[in-house]
């Protein structure tokens, strides 16, 4: 079933700023990728450290170090990376009608397909390789930001419904 909302009388403006965003994101997701290792420790290390001093801040008797948590920021900024570019891919795929289960496995197929080429770039970066481990858990992120997706969008449809 297609619901024509009034709000969504969809211009070339939206759906090529929606274009846009997936590509921007992109974008991102090569430029992170594409750091030497050194610099990409550097970046995950001082994020580490707000993460560590964030939890001192609310609960001064855990001892976290920074070395207990660094792998956990990295692959966790691998899961929100591809969060993010999974619901701007199912966004851009949806403009004009539902998410429906066919643009969801179109939208994470092509988040799968980014990620498994961005482990393939890391290996002609220095001091990168490619990870089978992270292309899981950048399918994972963008599952997540579908489905996440995809109940918002029920959401709000009812809402939209219920309010008729």
């Amino acid at each position: 079933m297609i619901i024509d909302y009034p709000h969504r009388q969809v211009n070339q403006l939206h759906r090529n700023l929606s274009r846009i965003a997936v590509v921007a994101w992109a974008i991102l997701i090569f430029l992170f990728s594409h750091q030497p290792v050194q610099v990409s420790r550097e970046l995950s290390t001082s994020v580490t450290e707000i993460v560590v001093e964030s939890i001192r801040t609310w609960q001064p008797d855990h001892a976290y170090t920074i070395a207990d948590l660094h792998v956990f920021v990295r692959k966790s900024a691998h899961m929100l990376l591809y969060f993010v570019f999974g619901g701007l891919v199912l966004h851009a795929l949806s403009i004009r009608t539902r998410p429906d289960l066919r643009r969801m496995l179109l939208a994470l197929t092509v988040c799968v397909s980014y990620a498994l080429t961005d482990e393939w770039h890391q290996l002609y970066v220095p001091g990168r390789g490619a990870q089978l481990r992270d292309v899981l858990i950048d399918t994972s992120g963008a599952m997540l930001g579908i489905l996440t997706y995809k109940l918002a969008h029920l959401l709000i449809t009812r809402l939209y419904l219920h309010r008729q």
